[in-house]
């Protein structure tokens, strides 16, 4: 993305380093993920670093992005 602005790069980009993930491993279900935490009860996926079978690398649940609700 290009962006062209008289601002100063510093007050552009103020704010957005505000954020940094935390990432952590997790095991779940046999499965070895790395996941990022969003709240007490629920992680992302990131990605799925082990799985049980190679069909787990197709899985639609385990596709990074999704939602895992921790009990």
């Amino acid at each position: 993305m290009t962006m062209y602005t008289i601002m100063p790069l510093e007050v552009v980009t103020q704010g957005m380093d505000s954020h940094k993930p935390v990432f952590e491993e997790m095991n779940w279900q046999g499965r070895m993920l790395l996941v990022e935490r969003i709240s007490m009860h629920e992680v992302k996926i990131e990605r799925l670093l082990q799985g049980v079978t190679v069909n787990d690398y197709l899985a639609a649940a385990l596709q990074p992005g999704n939602i895992i609700r921790l009990s």
